[in-house]
């Protein structure tokens, strides 16, 4: 898959759910973060790479691809490289 222009592709992280302790938290729905790892760019996104970790905003749209979960956005809604 090739974005076009600045867009990005983005597998987002799940948040654990276990505690610093150990301890299990159990729970019905999976917890989402703002990071994310960039899995494709569009030729005008310059400022990240793929494989970059990287914290976003709002502002993507929600694809499933293959039976995976993607998102897809601008290169401006990424806050961050961490």
């Amino acid at each position: 898959m090739k974005p076009l222009r600045n867009e990005v592709v983005i597998k987002q992280q799940s948040k654990d759910n276990k505690t610093e302790a150990g301890i299990i938290l159990t729970t019905d729905e999976v917890i989402k973060e703002n990071v994310g790892v960039v899995t494709a760019k569009g030729k005008d996104a310059d400022e990240v790479e793929i494989g970059d970790k990287v914290l976003f905003g709002p502002g993507f749209v929600v694809q499933d691809i293959d039976k995976q979960e993607v998102l897809f956005m601008s290169q401006d809604n990424i806050l961050c490289v961490l």
